[in-house]
């Protein structure tokens, strides 16, 4: 089955900081990931506060949509190291709604 992965919106403790400390390379804007496939997510450090070694405890979620609107499909990964700088995910057969394209 192949499913449109809009956008992956990563690190929700973010949200709370109003300053990123990191910036995400893949995924980047629209993707396709074929379930069972294994990705890799991404990112480094903006050089901005707070570091990188401070974000000892963030979860990545799965975002399908678009510029507007997002729908929170599911968490990836929790308590994840900032320092990290990549997470491996195995799409599963089924998240989100089927896509043709």
């Amino acid at each position: 089955m192949k499913y449109s992965i809009i956008i992956i919106t990563i690190i929700s403790y973010l949200i709370s900081t109003i300053q990123a400390g990191l910036v995400v390379h893949s995924p980047y804007r629209s993707i396709d990931w074929e379930s069972g496939d294994e990705e890799q997510i991404m990112w480094s450090d903006d050089n901005k506060d707070p570091p990188l070694s401070s974000l000892n405890h963030l979860t990545i979620e799965l975002f399908i949509g678009n510029a507007t609107t997002q729908i929170k499909m599911a968490t990836i990964g929790k308590n994840v190291k900032g320092t990290d700088l990549q997470f491996s995910y195995t799409v599963p057969e089924k998240v989100g709604p089927e896509s043709d394209s």
